[in-house]
């Protein structure tokens, strides 16, 4: 079974809503497609479509014994990821045309997407030429920002005694706009001020950040409400990841026109589902995680390196339910399930917002 085949099969149901919506007015589904740089002209989109709307009634039938030829399969990769799993890019709050079934799905949160995603932010650093940008992050306290603790590592340093403090010399700021605009090399970054760090935890990859207005005056937002509670059976439930994917050299260039398009580093939605512990799965040992299997959200929404330290929202209740820090392509994201650390001391003593 190729890594592709698998992922469908985990994805299947919204794969038969996706197909049932394209057999029903395929010129509908194809102008709802991202509009990015390397897409293919409609009439071309459709006849991959309909390749895979056959590739997911050869799954149906035959599930993981299922052989598809080369158009199959390429129909297969662009129904799951254009369709399927989108990124769609964010304008003023708001995000672009979703293809079906998606279309239905986010409509009815469509304002309440817009509200928590202008608390989410790319954050940009001062003193790294090579990374002007490390990640994302999410304001889940009065003046803390949540992201990880990989990504806090490329700006701040654990000093003797354990404590994490801001490299000499560095500076760091997040910046909440849909479009930041340009990366700012040397130049005065535009968001709120990264002023210290509050914390790192000892085992998830996981940072917390004190910020503080900026020059301009501008007031911080009201934080988000991360769950405190847990959301329920998480297979196939439906959330979205809220971040600023950008390009990444080492991997397949033409996977990532085909789900993501020009440009990179801006603001997307994506919406995807939360998954049972897969079979493959095991702890992601790393200097910043030594996260256990039971303290992992897995979701299948496609991110890349610029997601990390992205919000993970369940789409029905708005909460944020996760702190997206990794991902094997093809096969799953994993996430902390923040529900789990109500009562974890760092987060409590920082003034994370639960509820």
């Amino acid at each position: 079974m190729t890594e592709l085949v698998d992922l469908a099969l985990q994805m299947l149901p919204d794969l038969q809503a996706a197909r049932d919506r394209l057999e029903e007015d395929p010129g509908y589904v194809v102008s709802r497609l991202p509009t990015g740089a390397q897409r293919a002209p409609d009439e071309e989109l459709r006849r991959v479509l309909e390749n895979g709307a056959a590739a997911v009634g050869a799954l149906e039938q035959k599930g993981g014994d299922v052989s598809l030829d080369p158009p199959a399969e390429e129909g297969l990769e662009a129904i799951v990821f254009q369709v399927a799993r989108p990124a769609l890019f964010m304008h003023d709050g708001e995000f672009d045309a979703a293809p079906p079934p998606w279309d239905r799905f986010l409509e009815p949160f469509k304002a309440a997407i817009a509200s928590v995603s202008r608390r989410v932010g790319r954050i940009e650093v001062d003193g790294v030429p090579q990374f002007p940008y490390v990640g994302t992050g999410c304001l889940v306290g009065e003046d803390v920002v949540m992201t990880n603790c990989h990504v806090a590592a490329l700006f701040a340093q654990q000093e003797a005694g354990g404590r994490w403090r801001l490299k000499p010399g560095f500076g760091a700021s997040l910046s909440m706009a849909d479009d930041p605009g340009p990366l700012h090399f040397g130049n005065p970054l535009p968001g709120f001020d990264v002023k210290a760090v509050v914390g790192v935890h000892e085992r998830l990859d996981l940072a917390l950040l004190r910020v503080e207005p900026n020059a301009r005056g501008e007031a911080l937002p009201e934080p988000l409400t991360v769950a405190s509670e847990d959301p329920g059976p998480l297979d196939h439930r439906r959330l979205y990841v809220v971040g600023y994917p950008a390009f990444d050299p080492d991997a397949d260039r033409d996977l990532q026109d085909l789900i993501f398009g020009w440009p990179f580093n801006v603001k997307r939605l994506q919406p995807g589902a939360a998954m049972d512990t897969p079979p493959a799965a095991t702890p992601l040992i790393k200097p910043c995680s030594r996260a256990g299997l039971e303290d992992v959200l897995f979701h299948d929404a496609s991110t890349l390196k610029g997601n990390s330290g992205s919000a993970v929202f369940d789409l029905e209740s708005g909460k944020v339910i996760g702190l997206h820090f990794s991902g094997a392509q093809l096969r799953f994201n994993r996430a902390v399930a923040l529900w789990r650390f109500t009562d974890d001391p760092l987060l409590v003593k920082a003034g994370v917002r639960f509820g």
